[in-house]
C-alpha cells in the first residue's frame, strides 16, 4: 500500500507543476502579446510597462 501512495505522489507532483503552467498561459501570453504590439505600434512606454506589469502580476 505504501508503494502505491509512494508512485502516486511522485505522478502527481510531476503532473501538477506543469498542469498549473498550461492553466496561467491564458493569463501570462495576452499580456506580451499586447506588450509586444505596444513596442512595434511605437506607443508610449507606460503602456509597455502596463502589460508587463500584468504579466508579473500572475505569479502572486
Amino acid at each position: 500500500m505504501n508503494i502505491v501512495c509512494t508512485q502516486f505522489l511522485i505522478s502527481a507532483l510531476c503532473f501538477c507543476p506543469t498542469g498549473n503552467t498550461v492553466s496561467n498561459l491564458i493569463f501570462i501570453l495576452p499580456p506580451i502579446y499586447g506588450a509586444i504590439q505596444t513596442y512595434k505600434d511605437g506607443l508610449e512606454k507606460r503602456y509597455l510597462a502596463a502589460y508587463l506589469c500584468l504579466t508579473g502580476m500572475c505569479k502572486t
